[in-house]
C-alpha cells in the first residue's frame, strides 16, 4: 500500500502531531465508510429501479414510461442508475445481501461470466474482496478461453454544447430502443449506425487516399 510522505515530525510539537494524527485518522475512517456506502448503495438503487419497472409503478406515478420516471427521479445520476440497473438485472441469482458487498465495476464483469462461474463461491468471494482490476486479471488467468468484452476506460473532455448533444443522443436511443440501455451501449449503437451508413463512402475514400 502506497502512502504519501509524512510531514516531518520535527516541524510539529507533540500536541500538534496528536491533533493532526487524530484528524487524519478521522478522515481516513470516513473515506473508508463512504467507500463501503457507495459499494452497497448501487445495488439498492438498481433493485429499487428494477422494482419500479417490473411493478409498473411509474404508471401510478403518472409518467409516460419507466425511462421518463428514472430520468426524473434520478435527475443528477441517471447514467449511474442505468448502470446499476443493468448490473442487477444481469445477476438475478445473487441475493441483495451478496450484491451489497460487490463493487459496481466488478458486478459488470461478473455478469458477463457464465452462470456456472457466477455460482462458484470462490468467484463470488473474489468479487467481494478484489479490486475490479485484480478481479479481471484473476478471471483472465483462471478462464483464458472466455471471450469476454471487458470494460476499457476512456476519458474525453467535452464542451457544454457537445455534452448536451451527447446526452440528447443517449436519451433518444434509450427511448427508441424501448429497453434499459446503459449510456455506453447507447453511444456504441450510435457509432455502429454511423459506421454502417458511411461504410461504402469511407472505403471509397480510403482506397483513393
Amino acid at each position: 500500500m502506497e502512502r504519501a510522505q509524512a510531514y516531518p515530525q520535527e516541524e510539529l510539537g507533540n500536541a500538534e502531531i496528536e491533533v493532526s494524527l487524530a484528524l487524519a485518522q478521522e478522515h481516513d475512517a470516513r473515506a473508508r465508510e463512504l467507500d463501503s456506502l457507495l459499494a452497497c448503495t448501487w445495488s439498492e438503487i438498481g433493485l429499487l429501479a428494477m422494482t419500479v419497472d417490473r411493478r409498473r409503478e411509474w404508471e401510478l406515478l403518472k409518467f409516460r414510461s419507466f425511462e421518463a420516471w428514472l430520468c426524473d427521479a434520478f435527475a443528477k445520476s441517471r447514467s449511474y442508475v442505468f448502470g446499476a440497473l443493468q448490473a442487477v438485472k444481469g445477476l438475478p441469482e445473487l441475493s441483495a445481501e451478496t450484491l451489497r458487498d460487490i463493487p459496481l465495476s466488478t458486478a459488470h464483469v461478473l455478469r458477463k461470466l457464465p452462470k456456472k462461474m457466477r455460482a462458484d463461491p470462490e468467484i463470488i468471494a473474489n468479487a467481494k474482496t478484489m479490486t475490479p482490476k485484480n478481479f479481471i486479471a484473476h478471471i483472465k488467468t483462471e478462464a483464458p478461453n472466455l471471450h469476454i468484452d471487458f470494460v476499457v476506460g476512456r476519458k474525453y473532455r467535452f464542451t457544454e454544447t457537445q455534452s448536451t448533444s451527447i446526452d440528447a443522443a443517449i436519451e433518444m436511443v434509450q427511448l427508441l430502443q424501448g429497453e434499459q440501455m446503459s449510456p455506453e451501449e447507447c453511444l456504441e449503437s450510435v457509432c455502429i449506425e454511423y459506421l454502417v451508413d458511411h461504410r461504402i463512402e469511407y472505403e471509397r475514400r480510403k482506397k483513393h487516399s
